[in-house]
């Protein structure tokens, strides 16, 4: 449930920076038509250097936001995984330490039984030795 929400988030970050890198294209592209649009024989070679510098600037754009759409990627996975870490160590550290809490609990019990028990034997041999002695009185 935690993990879906977690990819759930990753993705709707993930769609959202697509459809600004989507945005952004249409935008450069509705710049060119436009630029293309204006040309004419005297401002041809002007209009070619500035759509190339837009060009350029736009791929940077681009560029970083890809780069912050790999972000928002890795940052999802991240999350999933140091949950899955925790799992692990849960398993590996809690579960051990668990069984031998219960391990002492259980020896602790056990030991606790075997005294009473000798005890019990004890006052066993006692009132047998005591009935020895008596029979042997009166004998």
């Amino acid at each position: 449930d935690v993990i879906n929400q977690i990819e759930f988030e990753a993705e709707k970050r993930t769609k959202d920076k697509v459809e600004e890198i989507n945005a952004s294209i249409s935008k450069f592209q509705a710049e060119l038509n436009q630029l293309g649009r204006k040309a004419n024989a005297g401002n041809v070679a002007l209009l070619q250097n500035e759509g190339l510098r837009r060009k350029k600037e736009l791929a940077k754009k681009i560029a970083v936001l890809k780069k912050e759409l790999r972000q928002v990627k890795r940052e999802g996975r991240e999350k999933i995984e140091r949950i899955g870490k925790f799992f692990q160590y849960l398993n590996t550290l809690f579960v051990p330490v668990l069984l031998i809490i219960f391990g002492f609990y259980y020896n602790m019990k056990r030991a606790s039984l075997m005294k009473s028990t000798r005890e019990i034997k004890g006052r066993d041999e006692k009132s047998s030795r005591i009935d020895n002695l008596k029979a042997e009185v009166n004998v």
